[in-house]
């Protein structure tokens, strides 16, 4: 094997992880570790290693499947989804082979009597751009750039279409030309217009994640804004309780007079004024954990703004390990959507039920709203009419909750809208 044929084999290799990166990010965020980029250079080498000096045996086949799954396990994912994955997307390159078989046999391009190696160079460019392609559309799935919608397929459709079939252009070329220099040229053609559609797509991808960014940082500036108000609530809190605290200092030496008069009557009907005043002056704290109880008493003062009765519940026996932002953008963005359905209504029961449970494994979510008639569960949007700076709801929510390996249900009858969530606590 020429050094030619090493080098190439190499990008093969570097080409195929890169490949598998984006396929397993499709379904999962990457786990960050120290090592992980050294991790990918080593995997890098022994892939290249494998494909040099073990050409076509079945151990060859049997080592690339251990570090596919190798692989698929730098990625938030069950073990067993995990090793789904590695099998599915390791039968890909297979697939595409057939493709581009069929492809080759239709536009007449024979096989058998063409230099093997240059031949062996385009088809597997030919297999990588069909690869990628495939990886991207899959990945689409998390693209959420507003207005795009179904043409976002069709664009990159036709992209990865007019790329495949003129490298199979180049490719019938490339046996016709006797120069050389053209030989090469249409070789790094090939090579340009793999490394155009790779570009495009990393664009695209850098672009979906500034349109999440900009939707995180509204939702995160709400929270912020609502959390200075909480805080502002506190401190007049405070205020209020100094005066009270005055004002119970003047009645109980006027008490004192009154009991050292011998007017009972007068000392009672005093204490019970006070007694009621104390009542009314109370606050208490509505969950033991600081991030729930800021985000909880902030929605509940909400939803007694707009008459909604709100029922709380929780059961934490273990320690919270999820991010309190992400907690605090969960639960905001869920009470959210059941205020704004319950301040909607008109002759049913406002009335909001959250039920939350925390050990060390797991939290377990459930929010009940009463609502004026059945909702499409699978078409949820915003009723607001700054519809730029909304609906981003159940979309955020399910963001969070893949983050967290976790599993969401909606459930939504003609007077009752149920969210059910469990995420991963460890």
């Amino acid at each position: 094997m020429n050094i030619w044929m090493i080098l190439f084999q190499v990008f093969n290799a570097v080409s195929a992880i890169y490949i598998y990166c984006l396929f397993f990010g499709a379904f999962s965020e990457k786990r960050e570790f120290k090592s992980r980029n050294l991790a990918l250079i080593g995997l890098s080498i022994i892939w290249s290693a494998v494909l040099i000096f073990m050409p076509g045996s079945t151990i060859r086949s049997a080592i690339i499947i251990f570090m596919i799954i190798c692989l698929s396990f730098t990625y938030y994912n069950n073990w067993y989804k995990n090793i789904l994955l590695s099998l599915l997307v390791f039968c890909l390159p297979g697939l595409i082979e057939i493709i581009v078989a069929i492809l080759l046999m239709i536009f007449g391009i024979e096989t058998s009597s063409s230099d093997q190696n240059t031949f062996l160079v385009i088809g597997t460019l030919i297999s990588k751009i069909l690869s990628f392609s495939i990886v991207h559309f899959v990945r689409i799935k998390n693209h959420k750039l507003g207005n795009v919608g179904k043409w976002y397929y069709f664009y990159f459709g036709i992209l990865s279409i007019s790329s495949t079939l003129a490298a199979i252009i180049l490719l019938d070329y490339i046996f016709i030309a006797e120069q050389l220099h053209m030989r090469i040229i249409t070789i790094l053609s090939v090579w340009l217009l793999l490394f155009l559609n790779i570009l495009i797509f990393y664009i695209f991808d850098k672009i979906n994640n500034l349109y999440n960014a900009e939707k995180d940082l509204i939702v995160s500036k709400r929270l912020i804004e609502e959390q200075k108000h909480y805080y502002e609530d506190i401190i007049n809190e405070q205020e209020n309780f100094s005066k009270i605290r005055h004002d119970i200092k003047n009645s109980l030496i006027g008490v004192l007079s009154k009991i050292n008069n011998r007017d009972v009557s007068g000392s009672k009907q005093s204490l019970e004024l006070l007694l009621n005043d104390l009542d009314l002056s109370s606050t208490g704290a509505i969950s033991q954990d600081v991030a729930l109880n800021t985000i909880l008493t902030i929605k509940k003062n909400e939803a007694i703004k707009h008459n909604i009765q709100f029922i709380y519940e929780e059961h934490i026996i273990g320690t919270i390990s999820i991010d309190p932002i992400d907690l605090c953008v969960l639960m905001g963005n869920a009470l959210d959507n059941a205020i704004e359905a319950c301040a909607k209504l008109v002759k049913n029961e406002k009335r909001i039920e959250i039920f939350i449970l925390i050990d060390d494994l797991k939290l377990v979510l459930s929010i009940k709203n009463t609502v004026d008639k059945r909702i499409n569960t699978n078409n949820i949007s915003t009723n607001k009419t700054d519809v730029k700076n909304h609906g981003f709801g159940i979309p955020r929510i399910r963001e969070l909750s893949s983050k967290y390996n976790g599993d969401i249900n909606i459930e939504c009858s003609n007077d009752s809208f149920e969210l059910n969530m469990i995420l991963l606590n460890e």
